[in-house]
């Protein structure tokens, strides 16, 4: 891999499980297909580390890849469901702080609203066969702990964006969180910035957990991958 690009992946789990050992194969594959080095941070869960735990460990993380020679532009930030949700999150901190921007932001079927608002959640209840709507509610209270749903590291759909770097979003049609994916791409388009949305037609939530398994996943992770390559600028090398 090319020593000077790397990507920063969070894992999913609702904030409340997963680890680098659950999701090292998604970080092997987007390694191998796109030719940048892979960093995939342990950070906090819930509900022992409620939020902000698992953000102030993420930009932590970024800050360190800064502090340690990695030029921003090279730094792809990146993940699935609530990794997801994490990396956009991770971006607006940054920005908040005063750091550069990534070179670019992978949502695999992020998690970017936790206020419960999205019509999807409701509407493919019945359809989404990986994640348990009637749970939903009892996960984010394990999250945020009594704290407010609205805020945008929690939920980066709400945040202030402007002119942000390039993202790739991609999300089922029938999954909970479908509309939270349309309305991010919509807003990323509003504030200026270049925003690629991918929709499989019937893929479970974060079906890019079976790489290796469903050609599904293989094909949404290397399309994941080339993004990260195009914008990274490694074809160029």
């Amino acid at each position: 891999p090319d020593r000077r690009s790397v990507i920063m992946y969070f894992h999913g789990g609702a904030y409340i499980m997963g680890s680098r050992t659950t999701h090292r194969h998604i970080g092997a594959r987007l390694s191998e297909k796109s030719g940048a080095r892979v960093v995939m941070p342990e950070y906090r869960l819930a509900p022992e580390d409620p939020f902000p735990a698992a953000i102030d460990d993420a930009f932590s993380i970024y800050k360190t890849l800064l502090d340690t020679g990695y030029d921003a532009s090279r730094i792809a930030l990146a993940g699935d469901s609530a990794g997801g949700g994490l990396a956009f999150a991770t971006f607006l901190k940054a920005r908040a702080e005063g750091l550069p921007d990534p070179g670019s932001i992978v949502g695999l079927s992020p998690w970017l609203d936790l206020t419960m608002t999205q019509q999807s959640i409701t509407r493919y209840a019945r359809r989404d066969p990986l994640l348990p709507a009637n749970r939903f509610r009892d996960v984010t209270e394990f999250y945020l702990n009594g704290g407010d749903p609205s805020l945008p590291y929690a939920s980066p759909l709400l945040g202030e964006i402007s002119n942000p770097p390039p993202a790739l979003i991609q999300s089922s049609r029938i999954e909970l969180l479908a509309d939270e994916a349309e309305a991010m791409a919509e807003k990323w388009r509003e504030a200026g910035g270049d925003v690629r949305l991918e929709w499989w037609r019937s893929a479970p939530h974060a079906w890019h957990i079976f790489a290796g398994i469903a050609p599904e996943a293989d094909d949404a992770i290397a399309r994941a991958a080339r993004f990260i390559r195009e914008k990274l600028k490694l074809e160029e090398e």
